[in-house]
């Protein structure tokens, strides 16, 4: 736990210092949700979620230039995750075997 900690205050160094700049209230808004779902996606399996928060990442950051460029609203990126939140669960059931 030690070792993961440490990690998101480097993550988080790093977010502020190249990309924001300066602290903002609700800069932490929204990272707990991703990562949550990076674990799902990746079935808690270290290398797993590293391929899957690589992936998600790229669907923020596509978001973000599709929200400069073709003016879609804020909460699209949070919907398709959200989706892709749904599509982990549904599929991660097991069907019970009769």
């Amino acid at each position: 736990m030690a070792v993961g900690g440490g990690l998101a205050g480097i993550g988080g160094l790093t977010q502020l210092a190249g990309a924001e700049f300066k602290l903002r209230s609700g800069f932490i808004v929204g990272y707990g949700y991703v990562g949550f779902l990076a674990s799902w996606l990746g079935r808690h399996r270290p290398l797993y979620v590293v391929m899957s928060a690589l992936v998600l990442s790229a669907i923020v950051i596509g978001g973000d230039s599709l929200q400069i460029d073709s003016q879609l609203p804020a909460a699209s990126v949070n919907v398709l995750l959200a989706l892709v939140l749904l599509m982990v669960f549904g599929f991660g059931q097991r069907k019970a075997r009769a």
